[in-house]
């Protein structure tokens, strides 16, 4: 799905080995945040849509330092056995103040490299800085599942993707099967190769929940510790 933004382009899913998601993301100064309210709701719609629980700016082709996140999204709550709804959360121009606790190994997929899950390394706990959608600064501590899409996300303003992160061996390995996938026609949101089993565990039903009510209440960039199974 395409959105039209606000930058008079169509809004989408940006794929290595596209160059754009190699450079580093600029800050975003004060005059251009009504812009960044506008975008920054275009880019959670299109999470949502194609299955995702965070987003930067990097992956539509906006160079700027912009991220919604939403770890808990569409995962089924043991206890009542529904699926989150939609609570994005919005930062600017984040900093990683610390990063702390046991680096866990964890597979991981991105919307833009789809097809395929690779291994990646990231700290247990992470304390970030940044500007909500009103200019007001934002300090808050996430763990587990949520700290490793925080990571994640503020890699891609940094220029890096999943395959950055990987050394030279894996990362040739890594390269080849997602060759493979895009040939199999992967489109971002798939976490395996079209014709293999997923291991996608949001609930597809999501995807069309409308979140505008979600997107319009939520301008904090305070989110809670979460940690998923």
């Amino acid at each position: 799905m395409l959105f039209r933004t606000s930058y008079g382009e169509d809004l989408q899913i940006v794929v290595a080995p596209d160059p754009r998601l190699l450079k580093k993301a600029e800050l975003v100064g004060i005059e251009e945040l009504p812009k960044m309210k506008a975008l920054a709701t275009e880019m959670a719609e299109l999470m949502y849509e194609t299955m995702g629980c965070g987003l930067a700016a990097t992956q539509v082709g906006i160079l700027k330092r912009l991220i919604v996140v939403d770890p808990d999204w569409g995962i089924l709550d043991e206890e009542s056995g529904e699926p989150s709804p939609p609570d994005p959360h919005f930062l600017i121009n984040p900093v990683i103040l610390r990063l702390w606790g046991t680096k866990e190994l964890m597979d991981e997929g991105c919307l833009s490299v789809p097809g395929i899950t690779v291994p990646i390394e990231r700290y247990e706990s992470i304390e970030v800085e940044a500007f909500d959608l009103d200019g007001n600064m934002q300090v808050f501590e996430a763990d587990g599942f949520a700290a490793r899409v925080l990571q994640h996300e503020i890699d891609h303003l940094e220029g890096m993707t999943l395959f950055e992160r990987l050394d030279p061996l894996l990362r040739i390995e890594a390269i080849q099967l997602y060759e493979d996938a895009l040939a199999a026609g992967a489109k971002p949101g798939d976490t395996t190769a079209p014709g293999q089993e997923s291991t996608r565990k949001r609930v597809p039903e999501q995807a069309a929940t409308p979140i505008e009510e979600a997107v319009s209440t939520v301008s904090s960039a305070v989110a809670p510790p979460v940690t998923v199974p």
